[in-house]
């Protein structure tokens, strides 16, 4: 984060200056219980499936957008977004999700220069024409639906016609413009709600005010971020860690850095630096009242947290958002583009809307301005970085290959090196695309560590830095029986899960378990009966109380077949 050369004491005094002063504290009331408190202790993070590409993972979700908009000519639906792939939110359609929609493609269509949704962006405005933002659900007194779903419109406008230089949806968005400044939301002690969507509008409408050149927009925008401010700073720790609905308190944190922060931005520094800590790395599922939607929930920190990069360059903000992000794409299991609103339902119940939050706030940022020409290796099929691998049996070594650029790439150049030595292919990958090359099996020799080294070579690629990828394998040699034969007569069936060890069993065996760790020592071991052959499930980990957290082989032997597992012991 950067640091100022004045005394903090002075730049408080100069920066708070910079703010208008509020007429009085809209805040009332003493805060109830922090839903930060409510939370499990335990981090339930989805198992990881990247490295990610960032441009393919924007790609697939526009791609599962175009699925899942209601196209039946005729009808009132016609252009709207369906919410979910299933459930009880899979025949909903509405104004924010189709909104939110024309975003994405949009700013594909910005980047690519292609008008591969052009057609998807026409029939999504004419339902949000049908169905005007501030005309959704809602009322009077119950307004905080309309106000969200018109600071979507402001951004979709704008968006749209940056990408498309069509200007015939500018009406639409002095009419959102004009309804969020006429309708701020009433924030008082139990305001969770209001006070998220208060930080969608204030952000949104000043970024709509510089857009449009209107300093009235951007005067009211400061006014309701004001008000949100003074609703933060009664009680900060429990208000940036919200959960409720489809936001969280990384939206008000956004909101108050694309607003007020950007009016003062001395004062803004000052503030996220003594309060951007307060921030959750993640939220994991828990019941709160309304929908439990943990996925959402955990787009709004990232986009916090990378609001917070932009307005004062805080490296440490940017890899939290980004791991986060990371964290949300490995929900996509079925690697259709969508991802779950809530970690708890199956991921045949993807959700169009919030799968639009993670391409807006977390994705698009990462892609930042493709390249037209970028091409480099992911990763290698299967092998992590530090990993434990047995010695003395194949590896299938398979070389990821992403394009992160614009174009097709033909005749790339693909070298893989193995403990010094090389073994070259060519590839092609089109734009926003994987390739994975097959090379030769190869055989950790001895126990130590064995490098492994992939890059590629394409003339006239414009990003160097993702050109090469590096890991290191740890190899341990299989453990001998007592008669000193390998004990390999055959595979075991196992997978850890959850932290358990699940195996298939031959038969009613005893099963011996041995832990080794990155040294080849062997640092535990028991044995366990077996009743009857079928499925057997154990936490080792239960065993392990005087190991230290970290990487171990897990080596599981029963009936002559034998199991070998890179087990992580986190705690």
């Amino acid at each position: 984060m950067k640091r100022l050369i004045l005394p903090l004491a002075l730049l408080a005094v100069q920066a708070r200056a910079t703010v208008p002063q509020r007429a009085e504290n809209p805040w009332e009331g003493a805060p109830t219980q922090s839903t930060a408190a409510l939370r499990p202790a335990a981090r339930e993070l989805p198992a990881p499936l990247g490295p990610f590409s960032w441009l393919r993972e924007y790609a697939q979700i526009a791609a599962f957008l175009a699925d899942w908009q209601y196209l039946q000519v005729g009808n009132a639906q016609y252009g709207g977004m369906i919410e979910a792939e299933a459930g009880p939110l899979g025949n909903v359609i509405q104004t924010d999700n189709t909104l939110e929609a024309i975003w994405v493609w949009s700013r594909w269509r910005s980047w690519t220069g292609r008008a591969d949704y052009d057609a998807h962006v026409a029939a999504a405005w004419t339902y949000c024409l049908n169905h005007p933002a501030w005309l959704e659900e809602g009322g009077l007194n119950d307004n905080y639906y309309r106000a969200h779903n018109c600071a979507w419109g402001l951004a979709a406008a704008l968006e749209y016609e940056a990408a498309s230089g069509d200007t015939t949806r500018r009406s639409y968005g002095r009419t959102c413009a004009t309804y969020i400044a006429a309708h701020p939301l009433p924030l008082g002690s139990a305001s969770g709600m209001n006070a998220m969507v208060t930080g969608w509008c204030a952000g949104s409408l000043y970024e709509y005010g510089v857009e449009t050149e209107r300093a009235d927009l951007r005067a009211a925008a400061v006014e309701q971020g004001l008000d949100l401010l003074d609703f933060v700073e009664q009680d900060p720790a429990r208000w940036l860690a919200w959960d409720e609905w489809a936001m969280s308190g990384g939206t008000m944190l956004w909101g108050l850095c694309r607003s007020v922060f950007r009016d003062a931005p001395l004062y803004g520094q000052q503030w996220l630096q003594d309060h951007v800590f307060q921030v959750p790395d993640w939220a994991d599922w828990h019941n709160v009242d309304g929908y439990d939607w943990d996925g959402s929930w955990n787009v709004a920190y990232a986009n916090g947290l990378f609001a917070v990069t932009e307005a004062v360059g805080d490296p440490v903000s940017s890899e939290r958002a980004r791991r986060i992000a990371e964290n949300l794409l490995s929900h996509d299991t079925d690697d259709d583009g969508g991802i779950m609103a809530e970690s708890e339902d199956p991921d045949t119940e993807d959700m169009s809307w919030v799968t639009c939050y993670l391409a807006r706030f977390c994705v698009a940022r990462l892609v930042g301005r493709p390249a037209p020409r970028d091409v480099g290796p992911l990763r290698l099929h299967g092998l992590l970085d530090e990993a434990v691998v047995p010695a003395g049996q194949p590896l299938e070594l398979r070389v990821v290959v992403a394009n992160h650029g614009l174009e097709d790439a033909d005749s790339v150049g693909v070298v893989l090196e193995v403990d010094g030595e090389t073994l070259q292919t060519d590839a092609f990958v089109v734009s926003a695309g994987l390739d994975t090359l097959d090379f030769a099996s190869w055989t950790p020799p001895t126990s130590g560590r064995h490098r492994l080294r992939a890059w590629t070579v394409w003339a006239g690629d414009q990003q160097a830095a993702n050109d090469t990828l590096c890991i290191d394998l740890n190899a341990l040699a299989p453990p001998v029986t007592r008669s000193g034969a390998l004990a390999d007569a055959g595979r075991l069936p196992a997978r850890l899960r959850d932290g358990r060890l699940e195996l298939t069993l031959p038969a009613a065996a005893p099963l011996r378990i041995e832990v080794y760790n990155l040294l080849g020592q062997r640092v535990l071991a028991f044995t366990e009966a077996v009743p009857a052959p079928g499925l057997h499930s154990l936490r080792w980990q239960e065993r392990a109380a005087e190991l230290a957290d970290g990487l171990y082989l897990l080596r599981a032997e029963s009936g002559g077949r034998v199991a070998l597992l890179r087990a992580p012991l986190l705690r």
